[in-house]
């Protein structure tokens, strides 16, 4: 079974921590951020889309499988060549299609159809078919981490990654089981933002307590990694590096329009409101909408690579001190 190759490379604030990750090939360092592309929500194609990350080689784009599934075939054919370009130097996270299927009330999409996708597609991340709460579920726990396994079996492929749902007291249940019944499985885990507790405390006290059952145990490597689904709010995101969390997906690079100064996401109207002298901004020769789409791509980039820096530098809790008091802090250690 192949494994992730990764190392924390430094440490700061918190629990908070610098990993660079080898995978087919090429270097990941996180944190980082995977700006999610999905059919349900969003009027832009998928094809144009996947346009706008191949025509400017942005380096990592998250995809559904529902979506590639359904993709007519030309347009599949077409895109999976320009894909292969754009994964020598790019990273492809292919998600499980459980939140278009859900939304979309589509009952076809199922666990088969999904490991046909992930065997028949190229990519450089993984997550398993998660499995959702129900109240027909007698043993949620064991659902999920046989779900996680059987994924991992059908596709042996680099970079796989479980996805845990349920309240916060779920997962970590259903983590601790999985760390000590398949270690093999937790290089990279990841759980919905919304579904670690409802406040931004109480979420990042969940990924803290998600980080400490990673880091547990005598072999536990402390390279482990979580991924925060659907989490794409600059503040959230800088309090959840500093409770342990690793990467993260949204959809908001394409609902909002970024504000770097105050790390806030403001209306997709507004680019012109914030006065932003970024480079894509002072650009006169494209249409609004693709400038704000590049003008938040650019901030996430840069937002993630600032990080990043700072936690070289140990110097992370100065930012951190900007944003959030003491005790919001210390609520989440």
């Amino acid at each position: 079974m192949r494994k992730i190759d990764s190392k924390v490379v430094s440490k700061s604030a918190g629990s908070s921590r610098l990993i660079e990750l080898i995978i087919n090939g090429k270097t990941l360092v996180t944190p980082t951020y995977f700006p999610a592309i999905s059919s349900f929500g969003i009027k832009y194609s998928f094809r144009s889309l996947v346009s706008l990350f191949l025509h400017y080689k942005f380096p990592r784009v998250l995809i559904s499988a529902y979506d590639w599934y359904f993709l007519p075939n030309e347009i599949r054919n077409e895109t999976f060549s320009e894909l292969k370009k754009y994964r020598l130097e790019s990273f492809v996270f292919m998600d499980s299609g459980i939140f278009e299927s859900y939304w979309k009330a589509d009952k076809r999409w199922n666990i088969k159809l999904h490991h046909e996708t992930l065997s028949k597609s190229r990519f450089d991340f993984h997550t398993s078919f998660d499995i959702l709460p129900s109240q027909n579920s007698k043993d949620f726990a064991n659902e999920t981490i046989d779900a996680a396994i059987c994924s991992r079996e059908q596709c042996d492929k680099t970079g796989f990654i479980p996805v845990i749902h349920g309240s916060p007291d779920k997962i970590l249940l259903i983590i601790k089981q999985l760390v000590k019944s398949r270690p093999d499985l937790c290089d990279f885990i990841a759980v919905p933002e919304r579904d670690c507790g409802e406040s931004i405390v109480e979420k990042a006290h969940t990924v803290h307590e998600i980080r400490k059952i990673l880091d547990s145990g005598e072999n536990s490597p402390d390279s482990r990694m979580l991924h925060l689904l659907g989490c794409g709010d600059p503040l959230s995101m800088l309090l959840f590096v500093y409770a342990g969390a690793s990467s993260f997906d949204s959809l908001d690079w394409l609902k909002y329009c970024a504000d770097p100064d105050q790390l806030l996401l403001h209306n997709f109207s507004h680019l012109e409101l914030l006065n932003c002298d970024c480079f894509v901004c002072a650009r006169k020769d494209i249409q609004y909408v693709e400038k704000v789409f590049l003008h938040n791509l650019l901030f996430y980039q840069n937002y993630v690579l600032k990080i990043q820096e700072l936690i070289k530098e140990n110097s992370l809790g100065k930012l951190l001190e900007e944003y959030f008091s003491k005790t919001a802090l210390d609520k989440v250690s």
